[in-house]
């Protein structure tokens, strides 16, 4: 399949036109919805996530996060998790304000309080896509898609979050 060269320099002239300001390291602090797969459970349950961005080249993101999610097990109580996570991230820039990204990452997942069978730590894999619109200079709103493998291939989550972003502008 061939595209078109005009689509080409339309795709290079909008994500071409990035500039120094959106290079800043940004705080997320989300929430949403969980559909999660573990350990024979199935269900939706809520997500909170804080999520810390650091670019390290004007197109790629480092990206620590720390997520807690609420699932129910088969048998027993609802389980809280406490994830924390390093994902890599590719963006783009459409216009001024809009930051579409891709990525994808690693962690571990832990039970935040003693569990029957608990006291495990489970090692996880994710890819994420999402983006970020930039509000004000220093305020902006992010939107995310991730899917998650808890305990690699055997239990799995996926996310929809919402989030407000603090940009801590750096010397530019």
């Amino acid at each position: 399949m061939r595209i078109p060269s005009t689509a080409v320099l339309v795709i290079v002239a909008l994500t071409g036109s990035a500039q120094t300001t959106w290079a800043q390291r940004a705080v997320t602090f989300g929430g949403g919805a969980s559909n999660y797969n573990l350990q024979g459970s199935t269900g939706t349950d809520w997500v909170v996530a804080v999520r810390a961005e650091s670019p390290i080249r004007q197109y790629f993101i480092v990206e620590p996060s720390a997520t807690f999610l609420r699932w129910r097990p088969a048998v027993g109580m609802k389980i809280t998790y406490l994830i924390g996570e390093l994902s890599f991230q590719a963006q783009g820039y459409v216009g001024r304000r809009f930051r579409p990204y891709i990525g994808s990452g690693l962690g571990v997942s832990t039970p935040t309080r003693n569990v029957p069978g608990g006291g495990q730590t489970f090692f996880t894999l994710h890819a994420a896509a999402g983006a970020r619109l930039s509000v004000t200079r220093s305020l902006g709103i992010r939107a995310e898609f991730r899917a998650r493998s808890i305990r690699p291939f055997s239990g799995r989550t996926y996310e929809v979050t919402l989030g407000i972003m603090q940009a801590q502008r750096g010397p530019n």
